[in-house]
């Protein structure tokens, strides 16, 4: 088996995730996991709604969650998944009504943790469907069942013990039987079930820890550039993919704060 994790931006829209449709229809005979981080931006518009529910500025807030309410609907409707709507209002409104009662008050690391999990939540659920319409045998799989962690929250220390465990009892028979489990990365929850993060960039991390627990063949990492480049191409435009790098020198381009835009393994740019 192998594991498939796919960044914000190679899920930002309907067009996105039908590249991310027909990619896993080429990798359906080698048993993929599907791993999403949320679509691009999201998470940092949840971290704005902590800020504004902080500021005391309630309206912001309305008209922000309004904004990621139709962009998801927008994106469900585009690939013609709208069953999976009613699940992402009833968060949007779960979200609303929490944000009200914080009004004016920091919100704790906990209530932070919940909040920003959801646009990985939403994520997972349209791709799951939009990979059910096309066929392909996709179910959702909460990561919070899985991805089990201490209470350290917005950076929190996965259990990889309890997290082979429970990989193996919860995906090992959908592979099996030729599902294709879809699960949010950067969440988890401790024993009690209470939500955490991994800390940002933490859907790599998931993809890494649930390769692991089920021994999977190779962990693959989508992203919106084509390789490791020379620069920044946001503001380097002659920056050049390298033909290869060994493991130390992305190590050492990661140690001196090289981003993952920068980094990455394969690309949703693969011809479909």
């Amino acid at each position: 088996m192998i594991v498939c994790k796919f960044g914000g931006t190679s899920v930002q829209d309907a067009p996105a995730i039908d590249r991310v449709t027909a990619i896993m229809q080429r990798r359906l005979p080698e048993q993929p996991i599907v791993v999403v981080s949320a679509l691009a931006l999201v998470t940092d518009e949840l971290f704005a709604l902590a800020s504004d529910t902080e500021r005391g500025q309630p309206r912001q807030v309305h008209r922000a969650l309004e904004r990621l309410l139709e962009r998801h609907r927008a994106v469900a409707t585009t690939l013609k998944v709208t069953s999976v709507v009613p699940a992402i209002e009833g968060g949007i409104e779960a979200i609303r009504l929490r944000l009200d009662a914080a009004a004016g008050r920091a919100l704790t690391p906990e209530e932070r943790d919940w909040l920003v999990g959801h646009g990985e939540l939403w994520s997972a659920r349209l791709v799951a469907a939009a990979l059910a319409a096309a066929g392909l045998p996709a179910c959702w799989i909460d990561a919070r069942k899985l991805i089990i962690t201490d209470q350290r929250f917005g950076r929190a220390t996965p259990d990889t013990a309890t997290i082979n465990g429970r990989a193996q009892a919860e995906l090992a028979p959908l592979l099996a039987s030729g599902s294709v489990p879809v699960v949010q990365g950067f969440v988890g929850a401790t024993p009690e079930g209470r939500p955490t993060t991994l800390g940002r960039g933490g859907s790599d991390f998931t993809a890494a820890l649930l390769g692991a627990a089920l021994g999977a063949r190779r962990v693959e990492i989508w992203t919106d550039v084509d390789g490791i480049m020379t620069a920044d191409p946001r503001i380097v435009p002659e920056a050049r993919t390298l033909p290869s790098a060994t493991y130390d020198e992305a190590a050492e381009l990661a140690t001196f704060g090289a981003k993952l835009y920068e980094i990455g393994r394969a690309s949703c740019r693969e011809r479909v």
